[in-house]
């Protein structure tokens, strides 16, 4: 890419000696992308930005900076039902996909900036276990709508306003930024992209839409064919909930988002305070080495910092890891619940329901966990209560009443389960992975109970590491059915969606 933006400000574009990557760096010695999976996180522990900020300020700090000459527009819901091609919004583009992209209707207004809620599934087994993944996020955009009529800006009109709000409205200092080259896809349309780097952490991608999705087309981006069309669209993505990690440089993603949620898990469920240090140790392992097992982590934790072996046993390391990765997925998993059944969500066995339906029953095994069984209601209160400004108007009794429904129907399906598994291990000792997804979409058992329940009668499941990713994607990939209210459980409400 040629950017006369960087240029103009002495950036170098250089190939990264790990990934091969192109990227462009104020620093003559750099010689790696700042990608975390090259360079590792160096933003923990430091401050590298003016101020902090929690999730309220750093959507202040970026929609007062760019609404001067953007429009500012309110978050669409979480689940778009103006389309029939995806069941949650992944990102700020989904609201403007495919219509606006495509040119047949003209934008809300043009450029605009918004703080849109998103939910992303396929990471769900890695949240509270690396430190950094989380199922719903806020992400941030400033995005211009080029076409042959109009023109606002583009490349390098994106990367400078992107420049001047992390150096000028956060004081990051310009050589500890990197723009990592790479096309970005998705929803139907493609484009170059820029990965913007802070301290090794992505705070950004700002993507270059000019190419929709045509099997005819001669570019290709991540194996599907693309061609140009008549739109020039700037999409951008800042992840509320990174740059604010970023100006805390705390060990995990949690401690800046959720505090108040930590201390009451905390306390109401006696548990220990968590070690930052530990933590950090846990977020660069996993950086280092993606896919280590809970179980082999205590011990790789003691070969990289043997010193602990003063304060922690193995033994210990796991249970500490075990509990901090509870309280960690209940702060997420109950954010991402309340957004979806604020868009009157019912959880069931199809489309958008399954996944609140996952989440759910994730946040009450973990609360099992850690001895907080009856707190999924208090925990959404919090919540609901936390996110009042981004989420001003939701349907209170609608929620509590679907999460107790689906608690009990949770319990049912856990007393059940001695039996079901029995009956699975008298035909075999091994409960294979395809049975354990069967229960788990089934019967609602999840991996954890069924292996706990297996190794009970002396036989054993086979769990794969990212057994929900495959779980969601084996929905993805069924053909769409209708979904319907059984009479009498719930009240109906007329709901409108603007395209």
């Amino acid at each position: 890419m040629e950017i006369q933006f960087l240029s103009s400000l002495k950036f170098e574009r250089k190939k990264c000696v790990k990934c091969g990557g192109y990227f462009w760096t104020l620093q003559k010695d750099r010689v790696t992308c700042g990608d975390t999976s090259c360079d590792g996180y160096s933003f923990i522990g430091k401050r590298l930005t003016n101020n902090r900020y929690d999730h309220n300020e750093m959507r202040d700090l970026f929609i007062n900076f760019f609404k001067e000459d953007h429009t500012f527009l309110k978050p669409y819901p979480v689940v778009p039902r103006w389309r029939e091609d995806v069941l949650l919004v992944n990102a700020s583009i989904y609201d403007f996909q495919p219509h606006v992209t495509s040119g047949i209707v003209k934008p809300p207004a043009n450029p605009i900036v918004m703080s849109q809620p998103s939910i992303r599934m396929l990471d769900v087994d890695l949240v509270g276990e690396t430190g950094r993944h989380l199922t719903s996020f806020e992400m941030m955009c400033h995005d211009s709508f080029n076409s042959s009529k109009e023109k606002i800006y583009w490349i390098d009109g994106t990367v400078s306003r992107s420049f001047e709000f992390l150096t000028k409205a956060m004081g990051v200092k310009p050589d500890l930024i990197t723009y990592k080259e790479n096309p970005w896809s998705g929803g139907g349309n493609g484009g170059d992209a820029l990965e913007v780097f802070v301290g090794g952490l992505e705070v950004a991608t700002l993507v270059f839409m000019d190419m929709k999705e045509d099997p005819e087309g001669t570019v290709e981006i991540e194996g599907l064919k693309y061609s140009k069309m008549d739109m020039q669209i700037v999409d951008t993505g800042y992840g509320l909930e990174r740059l604010s990690w970023l100006s805390y440089g705390t060990s995990t993603i949690y401690d800046p988002l959720y505090p108040e949620i930590i201390r009451f898990l905390l306390d109401r469920c006696h548990l220990e305070d968590i070690d930052s240090r530990l933590m950090h140790l846990i977020t660069e392992t996993h950086i280092n080495e993606p896919g280590i097992s809970a179980n082999d982590l205590p011990a790789r934790i003691l070969e990289i910092a043997p010193k602990l072996i003063e304060k922690y046993a193995e033994e210990d390391i796991f249970r500490k890891a075990r509990e901090a990765k509870a309280v960690y997925t209940i702060a997420d998993h109950t954010r991402s619940i309340l957004f979806m059944l604020a868009d009157y969500v019912i959880p069931s066995n199809v489309k958008v329901g399954y996944l609140a339906r996952i989440l759910i029953r994730r946040t009450l095994r973990n609360l099992s966990i850690i001895g907080g069984k009856d707190l999924i209601i208090p925990v959404l209160e919090m919540q609901r209560k936390k996110f009042y400004r981004i989420l001003p108007d939701i349907p209170w009794d609608f929620i509590v009443k679907a999460v107790n429904e689906e608690a009990e129907k949770y319990e049912t399906a856990l007393s059940n389960g001695e039996a079901v598994i029995s009956r699975y291990l008298s035909k075999s000792n091994t409960i294979s992975e395809k049975d354990v997804a069967y229960l788990y979409d089934s019967h609602g058992l999840d991996p954890e109970t069924i292996e706990r329940i297996a190794e009970s009668k002396g036989g054993h499941a086979i769990i794969p590491v990212n057994f929900h990713k495959l779980i969601l994607s084996m929905h993805e990939n069924r053909t769409a059915r209708t979904e319907k209210m059984r009479s009498g459980e719930f009240d109906t409400r007329m709901l409108y969606y603007d395209d």
